[in-house]
């Protein structure tokens, strides 16, 4: 899944992405990149998805949500893309 992050705001010292997915479905538990433009800029890891006040593990496209993640000195800009995939296993 790809997601837009449309803007950004702070709640109890963390850093959110609000963000908008566009395609594809966002879990959780996936591995992501972030990218501005057509560069990878960091690998992030989540620490927390949230759909208002509410704890979320997944996102379907066209929803929005907020997400934060475990670097706190990430620095991540609206505009910029998160990009979640997984790696298959080949066997």
């Amino acid at each position: 899944g790809e997601a837009e992050i449309l803007q950004i705001f702070e709640m109890k010292g963390d850093k959110i992405a609000g963000s908008r997915v566009k395609t594809g479905e966002i879990k959780k538990t996936d591995l992501f990149h972030l990218k501005r433009g057509d560069e990878i800029i960091a690998d992030p890891v989540v620490k927390n998805m949230m759909h208002g006040k509410e704890d979320i593990t997944k996102v379907k496209a066209k929803s929005e949500f907020g997400i934060s993640f475990r670097n706190k000195k990430l620095d991540f800009q609206v505009g910029d893309i998160i990009v979640a995939y997984k790696i298959e296993d080949e066997d």
